[in-house]
């Protein structure tokens, strides 16, 4: 279990009930108007920062939330934190070239293996061979604990140069290093599919999903690897495992909507 989520929390709602003990008189209009008087009342909370920001995210208000996030770069430049967010709000809207900035800048204030991989992994999307060494010099700094990552980025960038040998190679070094981390499952068989082996890409993604029999994406691919060999009963199965998993995968509720027609 993560605890680091539950901690911010509970510090939250501290927060909150000693602010009220405080300032009894204050009766906040909206949420945002809320966590904005907090943060007058204690400027420093990094914790009642981000829960602004993650406010204006929930509620797809991008603009508020990178205008804030902003805000703070200019102040706190030298916060790994905020460029951290940044990063991750930018990445959300596809800007990938301002998402490699800001998590470069996050790493090289703070050297971590999330922000390395983070910025690592969108080179590799972006086919830029920087993400290699930036692999290499990660797992050198922290060990074998990200192995997996690092076998998964490599394969990435080799799949997006449309190198499959080398590719292939590595999601299965990133299998063999972790047979429970399922995205390199997934990767492998996007890119089977890409050069239609579906029956290939069927056995892959049969297996991760027998590992982590609730793994939502997995069943769906397997509902599109199903519809390209017009097996269609196997293919509404699939989707609707899809669906039991995760009632709001509407890509799956379409798919069979689209079948029974």
């Amino acid at each position: 279990m993560n605890v680091k989520p539950l901690i911010l929390l509970l510090l939250s709602i501290m927060i909150i009930y000693s602010c009220k003990e405080k300032k009894k008189e204050f009766n906040p209009q909206t949420i945002e108007d809320y966590w904005l008087e907090q943060i007058k009342l204690y400027p420093d909370s990094a914790i009642l920062k981000e829960s602004l920001i993650q406010l204006y995210r929930d509620s797809f208000d991008y603009d508020a939330a990178l205008f804030y996030s902003d805000s703070l770069v200019k102040v706190e430049g030298d916060n790994p934190r905020w460029w951290h967010i940044k990063g991750t709000l930018h990445f959300e809207l596809h800007d990938t070239v301002t998402a490699i900035k800001s998590f470069g800048k996050a790493y090289l204030l703070n050297p971590n293996p999330i922000d390395g991989i983070y910025w690592a992994r969108i080179m590799a999307f972006q086919s830029d061979s920087n993400c290699l060494n930036l692999c290499d010099e990660i797992l050198q700094k922290f060990g074998e604990n990200i192995k997996k990552e690092t076998f998964l980025i490599k394969g990435d960038y080799y799949s997006s140069i449309k190198n499959h040998e080398d590719a292939f190679a590595n999601y299965d070094s990133s299998i063999r290093s972790s047979y429970t981390f399922m995205e390199p499952y997934l990767q492998k068989a996007r890119l089977l599919m890409q050069l239609d082996k579906f029956d290939a890409a069927i056995a892959v993604l049969k297996k991760a999903t027998t590992i982590q029999n609730n793994y939502d994406e997995g069943f769906f691919n397997l509902g599109k690897c199903y519809e390209k060999i017009k097996d269609t009963t196997a293919a509404i199965e699939a989707y609707n495992r899809t669906l039991l998993i995760n009632p709001d995968y509407t890509e799956a509720e379409t798919a069979i909507e689209s079948l029974n027609k």
